[in-house]
């Protein structure tokens, strides 16, 4: 592995990991590329602005960039700035880590429908995200659905419940602060194909849900008809808050969402997620 050159084309997690690696082995200069200003990928675009310990972790993707053997080369797009050719013509190796960039189809009638839009757009908004429209969301709707319940589509029921002035604490950009702040959503409906048993969302995601100030969690049990139909439900006591109910059944979703809320499908439980103002 001495004296080699390496291009990362992608400089989240798995990029910054695999440029380590690649330090490691001695000898072996590394060249992370990235056709954004800024390094760390759904560290820095993708993780919620309100999971500070979370978003932590680019301490330790920078101390790997900040490594003599390893350069950092943003706004570098393959494709379009530098061709496959010119990238084995440069390097003796080119390793892609660019992740899936774009959200999977539903399939179901009416998903392009206005007011329908992807995960992957409501959290680039309120995560900065360059590729990002400022004013895509209004938040004039007063009933939000997200579809899923993995953590993706759980952060988006939590935002879309939070406070702005508890946002207001994080790196949210200024103007979702602003939508946050006049929003009309009142309650948020997560939907999912499949049981609890199945749910991709972590506990520690979901007990977040019932932490939101002005919100109560109440649990539906299940009824004898329906033994394995069980929905935890939240109402709020204040301003707004999370409800999440969970049942039916299905394969994994694709992420979705709407104007005044938005949705994520990794696919699971359904579950509902209310928000009332008194």
């Amino acid at each position: 592995m001495s004296g080699l050159r390496v291009a990362v084309i992608g400089s989240g997690p798995a990029g910054v990991y695999a440029a380590a690696a690649l330090s490691r082995a001695g000898n072996v200069e590394v060249d992370v590329l990235d056709r954004l200003p800024a390094p760390y990928g759904l560290v820095r675009y993708g993780v919620a602005p309100d999971h500070v310990k979370m978003k932590s972790v680019d301490v330790a993707l920078r101390r790997i960039l900040e490594d003599p053997a390893v350069r950092f080369l943003g706004n570098v797009e393959v494709g379009a700035d530098i061709t496959r050719d010119e990238l084995m013509t440069y390097y003796d190796a080119v390793v892609f880590a660019t992740g899936a960039a774009v959200d999977r189809r539903l399939g179901v009638p009416g998903e392009d429908l206005p007011g329908s839009f992807s995960a992957t757009e409501f959290v680039a908004w309120y995560s900065g995200h360059p590729d990002a429209e400022l004013d895509l969301f209004t938040l004039q709707a007063t009933h939000a659905v997200v579809i899923g319940v993995g953590n993706v589509a759980v952060d988006v029921a939590r935002v879309l419940t939070k406070k702005a002035d508890v946002m207001a604490g994080t790196d949210v950009p200024g103007h979702v602060l602003d939508v946050l702040a006049a929003s009309a959503v009142t309650e948020v409906t997560m939907l999912g194909r499949r049981g609890p048993a199945y749910a991709r969302f972590t506990t520690k995601e979901l007990r977040e849900l019932g932490e939101i100030s002005g919100s109560d969690i109440i649990v539906d049990r299940p009824t004898s008809s329906s033994p394995s139909r069980r929905r935890p439900t939240s109402r709020p006591t204040g301003r707004c808050g999370p409800t999440s109910r969970c049942c039916a059944s299905g394969p994994p979703a694709r992420r979705r969402a709407g104007r005044g809320g938005c949705g994520s499908s990794s696919g699971c439980a359904r579950s509902r997620c209310s928000a009332r103002r008194p």
